[in-house]
């Protein structure tokens, strides 16, 4: 799980490069900016995140790929795209979206997406959940009445919250196949030039609540009713339509605007709606209740955006993750255990608190800096106890060991005495990043040069082609599994040249070395001859920070992101321990701090509420601890997307 960076000063120069280079579960860190006919298509589990601001993606050719600017998804696959803005998407079919959808989950927070034959477009998937939030979709649509705003096929789930969905073009604002759709705190409006059909199409039916918006009518539209429900048949099973609280607004010249059509046969509720210019309020088999005539048009509100704060490019990296799922026997207390990584302890006890007996497991997650190369991690049980029979016995269970996603095979074990096991993982991925900035003197060829790591040679000969006299560098990108701890690095010149004159004389310069985002004291250097320097990297000591996390899940559990002082500090993660079941699921941070006062920023990404407590997707933090001390105010809970900062101190 690690994190990538795009932009022009950064590891990857395109977003398309990173999606190609990613693994499953990775975040891509964008910088602000236009990228232009940047096209993606991710078929594995991904986090983009814009940085600095809105990052652009702007069509000015149709997309390779035929179908989208970002062409996402599949069965199982989880995808979240945050502060990005999207336009100009065009193909020849006139279904040139945004975002084309292919399956799974898809979460979209403070994206604008505008002026594209399509906004979001999604392929059906059963089991298939995707949530808005926090967006703006404008001027969607090619004009045929076929492409929409957001038109969604026959997935489980749809949530639109906090966002504004204006001005279609002939199509739909929302038009929505699932089986459970929730429109809610969002402004939905023709505008003064939309021409957009219905403001919500649930052409067949599903589970649907319509709650607290603002849904405008406007003079140009092309349909005279704002919601429709059943029209076209095939109706979901259960199906049911709740349309409360919302202002409904008609500002068109018919004369049998109607703002609700059911014409599904089932009896739906519209509760303590305010309407002003309606001819009728419905079509079909409605109860109605509470409605609120208005006499003259309200004002417009602007819908909140509520998105998840987006986390600088990591300047101190922790791109590994190791997690270790246990359970206990209790007796006279928890069972507790060290870790350690290739014979180094981590400087920290651990305990366990789920009821191997209950079947209960709980995952403790530990970020550190030690590379996806091949790895001993071993578990020590330190405070067994046994009162001479079985009900008097602590015992300690390990279910599995995963390290940067991938399993440790025969990774399990149980322990009934004080003892270690270890077990051996390789991971074939890429987890580190060296940067060297370069230049050079060209004279009958262009300088050439080695780098090694720690002695050892990463098999690669560079070439420098920025000319040093024009005050040009170029970056020399290698990716390695070496890990964060201290290292050495040393580039060699191999092909001095000179023919007697400082024009006729090559030379290397290096201007500077960063390794996984830490720039490297000292690392310039100037090469006038075939010879090798070398550049010390100290590694940081190391402050350890826990978190005891808990969720309640609804649709898919709690995901959330650590910064300590405005940085990322763990890779984005997911809460599965249940808060009801009394279960937590412990996130260990290791990083280097100063002395003095720090902030932690906890932040909820991914909120979900269906209207009821039961129906509610929450985040806790049960509490958090500096190197085994408790911090003041580490417990907590985030009932919405955002951050809570709580202040820590380290001596």
């Amino acid at each position: 799980m690690a994190i990538l960076t795009v932009g022009s000063s950064s590891q990857y120069k395109t977003i398309s490069a990173a999606v190609l280079s990613s693994q499953s579960g990775d975040t891509i860190n964008v910088t602000t900016g236009t990228y232009t006919n940047d096209f993606l298509t991710i078929n594995h589990s991904l986090n983009l995140v814009a940085v600095g601001g809105v990052v652009k993606l702007v069509a000015t050719a149709q997309p390779t790929n035929g179908k989208g600017y970002i062409d996402e998804g599949g069965a199982g696959v989880s995808v979240g795209i945050t502060g990005f803005d999207i336009s100009g998407v065009t193909v020849d079919d006139q279904n040139g979206a945004a975002i084309r959808y292919e399956g799974g989950t898809l979460t979209l927070s403070n994206v604008t997406i505008h002026n594209n034959q399509e906004g979001l477009l999604a392929n059906p998937d059963a089991n298939g959940v995707i949530t808005i939030s926090g967006s703006n979709f404008t001027a969607n649509g090619a004009g045929d009445g076929y492409s929409h705003n957001i038109y969604v096929g026959n997935i489980a789930s749809l949530t639109v919250q906090n966002s504004t969905i204006t001005a279609a073009q002939v199509g739909h604002d929302i038009k929505s196949r699932a089986a459970s759709t929730t429109i809610t705190g969002n402004v939905i409006t023709d505008g003064s030039n939309g021409t957009a059909s219905y403001e919500i199409d649930l052409p067949n039916g599903g589970v649907a609540d319509i709650e607290n918006n603002y849904i405008q009518k406007g003079v140009n539209a092309q349909n005279p009713i704002a919601i429709s429900f059943g029209e076209e048949g095939n109706l979901h099973a259960n199906s049911s339509l709740k349309v409360a609280g919302n202002v409904l607004v008609n500002t068109s010249p018919s004369s049998n605007s109607t703002s609700l059509k059911n014409a599904s046969g089932i009896v739906a509720d519209m509760t303590n709606n305010s309407l002003f210019g309606w001819s009728a309020v419905s079509i079909g088999q409605v109860n109605i209740s509470g409605t609120k005539t208005l006499t003259a048009e309200p004002t417009q509100p602007v819908a909140p955006i509520v998105a998840p704060p987006t986390p600088p490019p990591p300047t101190s990296t922790l791109p590994d993750t190791l997690v270790l799922t246990v359970s206990e026997d209790a007796w006279q207390g928890d069972a507790q255990f060290k870790v350690s990584v290739d014979g180094v302890d981590l400087g920290q006890t651990f305990t366990a608190t789920a009821s191997h007996a209950a079947g209960a497991t709980q995952q403790i997650a530990i970020s550190g800096n030690w590379g996806a190369n091949a790895h001993s991690i071993s578990a020590t049980f330190i405070n067994d106890a046994y009162g001479g029979n079985s009900a008097a016995d602590r015992n300690l269970y390990l279910h599995s060991v995963n390290y940067d996603g991938h399993d440790s095979p025969n990774s399990s074990a149980t322990y009934l005495g004080n003892e270690t096991k270890t077990f051996n993982l390789a991971s074939p991925i890429s987890s580190d990043t060296l940067i060297l900035t370069v230049a050079e003197d060209a004279w009958q060829g262009d300088a050439q040069f080695k780098v090694s790591v720690d002695g050892v040679d990463v098999g690669q000969t560079f070439t420098a082609t920025a000319s040093h006299a024009a005050g040009a560098t170029q970056q020399i990108t290698i990716a390695g599994n070496w890990g964060a701890n201290a290292h050495t690095v040393s580039a060699s010149f191999v092909n001095d040249a000179y023919g007697g004159s400082s024009a006729t004389d090559r030379n290397l310069y290096v201007a500077g070395v960063n390794y996984n985002g830490h720039n490297v004291p000292n690392s310039s250097a100037t090469f006038l001859s075939n010879e090798t320097n070398t550049f010390s990297l100290a590694a940081p000591a190391p402050t350890f920070i826990r978190l005891h996390l808990a969720e309640d899940a609804y649709l898919g559990d709690a995901q959330y992101s650590v910064a300590i002082d405005g940085k990322q500090a763990a890779p984005n993660g997911t809460v599965t321990a249940l808060n009801n079941a009394g279960n937590t699921f412990d996130l260990s941070i290791a990083t280097a701090v100063a002395s003095g006062w720090h902030d932690l920023a906890l932040s909820f990404l991914n909120d979900a509420y269906g209207g009821s407590a039961a129906t509610d997707r929450n985040l806790y933090s049960k509490g958090i601890d500096v190197n085994g001390t408790p911090v003041s105010g580490g417990a907590f809970t985030l009932l919405s997307e955002g951050a809570h900062h709580v202040a820590f101190f380290v001596p």
